[in-house]
């Protein structure tokens, strides 16, 4: 019941070991009012330890809702992405991936082991499954020059308020 939280962006954050998920969007029980036109961008989740759900949990009625630009770091055995079976509309673009010995996605109770099996079914396009080459886990959390992420990202993922013009170091966002 009640009304979806709407326009709410989450952007530029970086979160170390969540308890449960890095970020979670939508409504705790299907009976409840979700989300709906909201934005995650540019966002940092690394979880070095388990347990926990994983580091993007979509729960119940999610619409109209962008994950875009975001690196997505799963301790072993958790899922990069957890998503419940009613969340619709979810837009995932331009997020790199990365757990020790592989990642994987859970979504409506379908385990997917590669990027390509998860693209398909969802619709991400231009993400990777990749080390994100951090500089040092957890004490630093800024990219090499060599990490795959560095101009990666979709510039337009959302209209341009939510995007932003510099990065969490305060560099052009690109």
């Amino acid at each position: 019941s009640g009304a979806p939280s709407r326009n709410v962006l989450v952007r530029n954050n970086v979160v170390l070991d969540p308890i449960t998920a890095g970020f979670a969007v939508g409504a705790y029980a299907s009976r409840l009012a979700g989300a709906a036109s909201s934005a995650f961008v540019g966002n940092t989740v690394v979880s070095t330890r388990a347990p926990g759900i994983a580091p993007f949990y979509v729960q119940y009625n999610v619409t109209d809702v962008v994950v875009a630009n975001n690196i997505f770091v799963s301790a072993g055995g958790q899922p990069v992405v957890y998503g419940d079976t009613v969340a619709v509309d979810v837009a995932f673009r331009h997020n790199l991936y990365h757990a020790p010995g592989g990642a994987h996605w859970e979504w409506d109770e379908t385990v997917f082991t590669s990027l390509a099996a998860w693209a398909a079914d969802r619709g991400d396009t231009g993400s990777v499954a990749a080390d994100p080459r951090f500089v040092a886990v957890p004490a630093n959390l800024r990219l090499r020059g060599t990490s795959p992420a560095i101009d990666a990202g979709d510039p337009s993922p959302c209209d341009t308020s939510c995007l932003g013009t510099a990065d969490a170091s305060g560099g052009p966002r690109v």
